[in-house]
């Protein structure tokens, strides 16, 4: 599940333009990204 969760997180931050990381089995994108992710 941590695999999926890595590769899921490099195509959202792709998506966005922005870094990020995944902490404790959550997805963090930085900057305010909420209205293209939902």
């Amino acid at each position: 599940a941590g695999e999926e969760l890595e590769a899921l997180a490099t195509r959202l931050k792709k998506l966005c333009g922005a870094g990020g990381a995944v902490k404790d089995g959550t997805i963090e994108v930085q900057g305010d990204h909420r209205d293209r992710l939902v």
